[in-house]
Order: C-alpha cells, then sequence, then structure tokens
C-alpha cells in the first residue's frame, strides 16, 4: 500500500543539513523509505533558495528524476477542476483561507482580500492564476507562504488521493493547522525529526 509525505521547506533543508562524515544526508534516508511517494509546492523550492545553498539543487534533481512530485498552483487548479469542475477556483480560494487562517484570523483578508470579491462565474483560470501570482508576490518574504502552499497541496492530495499524510512540520506554526486539517480530512501529521 503506497504511503504518501508532503515534504516543506523546514524538514528539507533541516534533514539535508544533516550529514555523516561523507556527503550522505538524512534527507537521502527519508527518501529510502520503502512504498512512500513524495510530494511538495513549487514554492518549497524558491524558499529554500533563501536559505540553504545546497538544498535546492538537491531538491530540482529529485523532481527532475520524479521522485518528488512539486505542483505549482495552476496544477493544483488542474487537479482540483477533476473533481470540482467550474468551482476549481472558488475551492482554491477556500482552502488557501482555512490555511491562512491558522496563522492569523486576519491573514486572508489581509493578503488575498481579492480573490474574495473575485466572481468564480466570470472569471477565467488564467486570470484567477495571474491574480494570484501577484498576490502571493506582496505577501513577500518570512510570511509563512511557503507553509501557507504546503497546506493548499496537502488539502487539495488528501481529497484527490483520500489517503493519510505524513507531513514535516514546525510544531510551534502548524499545530493549530494541522488539528484544523486533521478534523476535516482525517490526515496524519509527522513531527518526527531525528528517527526516520
Amino acid at each position: 500500500m503506497k504511503k504518501y509525505a508532503l515534504l516543506d521547506t523546514d524538514f528539507i533543508s533541516k534533514t539535508h543539513s544533516v550529514q555523516d562524515g561523507g556527503d550522505n544526508h538524512l534527507i537521502d534516508r527519508v527518501m529510502e523509505l520503502p512504498e512512500y511517494v513524495f510530494f511538495c509546492h513549487a514554492q518549497i523550492v524558491t524558499e529554500l533558495n533563501r536559505y540553504n545553498a545546497d538544498a535546492p539543487i538537491w531538491l530540482s534533481e529529485k523532481i527532475g528524476a520524479q521522485k518528488i512530485k512539486s505542483y505549482t498552483d495552476q496544477e493544483i487548479l488542474e487537479s482540483l477542476s477533476h473533481v470540482r469542475g467550474p468551482l476549481a477556483c472558488a475551492t482554491y480560494t477556500q482552502m488557501l483561507k482555512l490555511a491562512c487562517d491558522v496563522f492569523s484570523k486576519d491573514y486572508f483578508s489581509e493578503h488575498y482580500r481579492a480573490l474574495e470579491d473575485a466572481d468564480y462565474t466570470a472569471i477565467s483560470r488564467e486570470d484567477y492564476l495571474k491574480e494570484l501570482e501577484r498576490l502571493d508576490i506582496e505577501v513577500g518574504k518570512k510570511n509563512n507562504l511557503g507553509e501557507i502552499k504546503s497546506f493548499v497541496l496537502l488539502q487539495v492530495l488528501s481529497v484527490m488521493l483520500g489517503s493519510r499524510f505524513m507531513c514535516s512540520a514546525p510544531m510551534t506554526e502548524m499545530l493549530g493547522m494541522a488539528l484544523q486539517i486533521l478534523k476535516m480530512f482525517d490526515v496524519l501529521v509527522w513531527y518526527r525529526y531525528s528517527r526516520v
């Protein structure tokens, strides 16, 4: 039976930096877990480039070798359109709002208010993606965008695959979000960094 794991910036960066005397990284050991399929959001690559010089290269190689499936927002919307049809953009917005609410009840209205006001009966997927990208840029650095995008992806994958996920996350920032998602989608959140 396949198992699924969602990787985030902190997990990749920290487990990549832990290595033995050679070039064996802890993250490579994680990738050897049998029967696991690994996912991440494309925003994680962007964020890794800010914090760790070697980890983005490692991640790009794993994505290129199809050992990790990286999703862009466009791919998420395409996946949602298979299960939600013309409501894909509205569904993405609701998932984004849930992810934002865990960080702050005002986060979504501060950064993504324009999506709340969108006319989902008229907006094209392309226009929605342009607006989402514009708003993401305005969010800026160090505002939890990678974690938020990861939890949007987690919600989408949970709906698509109907499975439990192993998910890395810093406890102090993600506990509230994980509990919200656990209630909604019966997701297993994994916080163990020390044992593999």
